[in-house]
Formats: C-alpha cells, sequence, structure tokens
C-alpha cells in the first residue's frame, strides 16, 4: 500500500542554466549507469514510459514511490526466501 506524501513548494532561487546544468549531468550519470548495466535499460525504460503518462509533479512522485514500494517487497519476498534456506541448511 503506498503512502500518500504530501510535497510543499519550496521556493529556491535558481537559474534555467544551473537547473539545466544539472539535469544534464543526472542525464549523464544515468547513460554511464546504463552503459556499464545494460541488464537495466528495460526497467529504465518502464520508469520513462510511467513517468510519461504522470503529468503534475506530484503524480510523478507517487509513480516513483509505488515503482520503489513494489521493488521493496520483492527484495522483502527474496530475502525471505533466503532465510529459509539458510534454515534449511542449518537444520542439516
Amino acid at each position: 500500500m503506498a503512502i500518500p506524501v504530501k510535497i510543499r513548494k519550496k521556493v529556491v532561487p535558481m537559474s534555467m542554466d544551473r537547473l539545466a546544468q544539472i539535469g544534464e549531468k543526472a542525464r549523464l550519470e544515468r547513460e554511464r549507469l546504463l552503459r556499464e548495466h545494460p541488464h537495466l535499460r528495460a526497467y529504465q525504460e518502464e520508469i520513462d514510459r510511467m513517468m510519461a503518462g504522470a503529468g503534475s509533479a506530484e503524480n510523478r512522485m507517487a509513480v516513483l514511490g509505488l515503482m520503489m514500494e513494489t521493488k521493496l517487497n520483492e527484495l522483502r519476498d527474496q530475502l525471505s526466501r533466503l532465510s529459509e534456506c539458510l534454515q534449511a541448511v542449518e537444520r542439516r
């Protein structure tokens, strides 16, 4: 279940040039990461697709939150399976 997040807008003076620099740096870092880990490209494409349809910043944050929650649940399930395997080995 998603936890609703209340986003408050905070005005921070920053030039459009500076914002563009930050965005470009983030894009370059993402591309570097995807080059080093090409198996993540499909997940990045899923993120891009979902973000394109999200609309507002609040909706985008909600979508990211749901995606992170899904991945955390998958991780929890895998850790539970690993724990069960470890317990089975210890009982031998």
